[in-house]
């Protein structure tokens, strides 16, 4: 009987270790199980970052390059309705075109980095609202232009106006209108050839190209141009005499030049304005015809590096 009992609790002592072996073993399982999953889910989570960064880089640049596609449409557009820009605004469309290739080069990169892209969003903005502003602008002078027509319309049916007046009108609508202005710093060399330059105290004189635009109602013959030069500080560049504006007041000019137009037809004039003692800063250059303000541009002289 005795020894039926010890064998029982032997038994039982048996059975009590192999129960905590077993707990012990699945214990153990579990958590390396855990941690070998937190240790997989860590790996995930990283790599699902770094492609949704890729991802995100890629979308962004999609993005600035469908902008940038559709400025270049607007801007060429700009320049090709509208071939008679003045000069300063034939400026700003090279630039923008300027800008629009480096942009364009940037993206192109297929290496590009997040600073890169922050600074190609930054300068196609810039673009955007630079060719808002020029739109602005040509859309301004597209309404000018057209009450220039109304009035030019008018002049022709107004009948009942006498001959006088209609002489007056008819010498007003014949003012001729000067576009693609360019004004160049000119140095002028010993043997009579000319030399561009920007250097104030190089040049000895500024030369103003422009277009005469065609004007149907004014009619072939010598047309009077004069040019007036102003220095940085507002004072005329070389006065060469005296001309009547429309007020019927005396104005200095600094050079004249006399023009065969023909009715109709654009015409091509280059004006070379002496001077001397140039100096660094803005000169402005206005042109007129037959009394009448018919353009303004201009010049941007800097001092010498050395």
């Amino acid at each position: 009987m005795n020894n039926t009992s010890n064998e029982n609790k032997s038994s039982n002592k048996i059975l009590w270790v192999i129960i905590v072996a077993l707990s012990l073993i699945v214990i153990w399982l579990l958590v390396d199980g855990n941690s070998k999953r937190e240790t997989i889910n860590n790996d995930k989570v990283t790599i699902d970052f770094q492609q949704a960064a890729i991802s995100s880089k890629d979308s962004l640049r999609l993005v600035l390059q469908g902008q940038l596609d559709q400025d270049t449409k607007e801007l060429a557009r700009l320049t090709l309705d509208n071939k008679k820009l003045n000069g300063k605004m034939s400026e700003r469309a090279r630039e923008l075109f300027k800008a629009r290739e480096r942009i364009k080069e940037l993206l192109a990169n297929n290496k590009i980095s997040s600073e890169e892209l922050l600074k190609a969003q930054a300068e196609i903005a810039q673009m955007t609202n630079n060719i808002n502003d020029l739109a602005a602008e040509v859309a301004k002078l597209k309404l000018e232009n057209q009450q220039l027509t109304v009035e030019n319309d008018t002049l022709k049916k107004d009948l009942a106006l006498t001959q006088q007046e209609k002489a007056e009108l008819a010498d007003i609508a014949s003012t001729l209108n000067a576009s693609e202005i360019i004004v160049e710093g000119v140095h002028t060399r010993r043997d009579g050839k000319e030399k561009q330059t920007s250097v104030a105290r190089r040049v000895d004189g500024l030369k103003v190209s422009f277009v005469l635009d065609d004007n149907r109602l004014s009619p072939t013959g010598k047309k009077s141009l004069y040019v007036c030069v102003y220095s940085p500080d507002g004072n005329l560049v070389g006065s060469s005499g005296n001309f009547k504006v429309r007020d019927g007041s005396d104005k200095q000019y600094t050079s004249t030049v006399d023009v065969d137009y023909t009715e109709g037809q654009e015409s091509r004039v280059s004006i070379l304005s002496k001077g001397k003692d140039f100096t660094a800063g803005s000169y402005k250059v206005d042109i007129y015809n037959n009394g009448f303000l018919i353009g303004s541009d201009t010049k941007e002289l800097r001092k010498s590096w050395w």
